[in-house]
């Protein structure tokens, strides 16, 4: 029996910073920054380099193991004819900030701050991995399942006695808090246990099965590679009112239309495969599992990534505005308010839905990678930007080849 597949062309293009790590901390010994550049180095190789005279004090130092002398001596005597594994831009809150502190550090959370959040790729190119673009295209679409079925979980009072799974389910966040019927908080295996039969509910299956989840048949690539598309910023986490300080860290991250005035463009495919529902039930009804099919549309990726962003976009708007000290963070979550309603506005028909804006990566947000805005909607308290930019979002489109 032929299986359908069908193929979009997709482009993304960030709108504020995005951070996707691949684990890797870079460390203030393993990289310097010189006159607007970053310089990623191999320090076994620049010793190397070193003259004679100066190698000889560099091990002297090694020997001592005072890490804040041995890189402000890579600092000072580091040139760029030495040899770097790659360079980016640096932001100059950042440059300024390590060239303040480079040769010691005030507070320990400044150490901290030294640290560079590499991003994902090699040496010379850097891509989003399209387990990551989908992870966050199938968090909407569950979000706004549950949107959509608030009157089958009364997400306002927060419990439910559901027969079938014989507990009193409380929906809360990551995704979810389980309570049984006497008030015991579900840990471990059997909070993700339930968990997992009500995200099945959701995709109308009576259990997670992964060979009739229908987001199997959907495929992302990763994007293509990307060179000279990075740069070094300062990433910020506000913290909640009455806590003075905020937590900041070093993070290469992709240039984009807000922070920088730079329109990057990173192209990857997406293929639906369409089983035939008779193929599907053949197995599927001997097993149980699937109740009733779904399908989807790249419209109703689109929709939902939309409905999605809109509701985190006005929680973080409600939030700039109740702590004063953070409304210089307003703007730009209010221009990107302001773009998705045009988006709306552009694809009333729902049919030709194939722009939406998305959001993923490094500090995106609890309320953006959890159901909280969909079941208890508690007050989330800190929010993470590059600059005055909320880092995260991109615009994502998509045309059938």
């Amino acid at each position: 029996m032929k299986v359908e597949r069908i193929q979009y062309k997709c482009t993304l293009i960030p709108l504020t910073p995005i951070q996707i790590g691949n684990g890797n901390q870079i460390y203030p010994y393993d990289y310097v920054v010189k006159n607007g550049t970053y310089y990623r180095i191999n320090l076994s190789e620049i010793i190397e380099k070193f003259p004679q005279n100066i190698k000889f004090k560099f091990i002297k130092l090694l020997e001592n193991n005072n890490m804040i002398e041995i890189r402000s001596f890579i600092f000072e005597n580091y040139k760029e004819e030495y040899g770097y594994i790659y360079k980016a831009p640096v932001e100059r809150e950042f440059e300024n900030k390590y060239l303040e502190k480079i040769k010691g550090a005030n507070k320990k959370n400044d150490e901290n701050s030294f640290i560079i959040e590499e991003f994902i790729g090699n040496v010379e190119a850097k891509y989003i991995p399209g387990s990551t673009i989908k992870g966050a295209i199938r968090s909407a679409f569950l979000f706004n399942e549950f949107d959509k079925k608030r009157d089958k979980y009364d997400f306002k009072k927060n419990l439910k006695y559901d027969k079938e799974l014989n507990k009193k389910i409380e929906v809360t966040a990551k995704p979810f808090v389980l309570v049984d019927r006497y008030g015991k908080t579900l840990m471990g295996r059997n909070s993700k246990n339930e968990a997992n039969k009500i995200e099945a509910k959701m995709l109308e299956l009576t259990r997670l099965e992964p060979k009739f989840d229908p987001f199997k048949n959907f495929i992302v690539t990763d994007t293509q590679v990307t060179k000279e598309n990075t740069v070094i910023k300062e990433i910020s986490r506000l913290m909640p009112l009455g806590v003075n300080n905020k937590l900041s860290f070093g993070a290469e991250v992709l240039k984009s239309e807000y922070s920088d005035n730079e329109e990057v463009k990173l192209n990857f495919d997406i293929i639906l495969k369409l089983i035939p529902s008779s193929l599907l039930k053949k197995d599927s009804l001997d097993k149980g599992i699937i109740k009733e099919d779904v399908y989807f549309e790249i419209s109703d990726i689109a929709y939902a990534l939309n409905k999605k962003a809109k509701k985190v976009l006005e929680k973080d708007l409600e939030f700039f505005k109740k702590n004063t000290k953070y409304r210089e963070y307003e703007k730009i979550s209010k221009e990107l308010l302001e773009k998705l309603e045009k988006l709306e506005e552009k694809n009333e028909d729902r049919v030709e839905y194939k722009e939406a804006l998305i959001r993923f990566g490094r500090g995106s947000g609890f309320n953006n990678t959890t159901f909280n805005l969909v079941n208890t909607n508690e007050e989330v308290y800190t929010r993470v930007v590059a600059g005055d930019c909320p880092i995260g979002w991109a615009l994502i489109t998509f045309e059938e080849v």
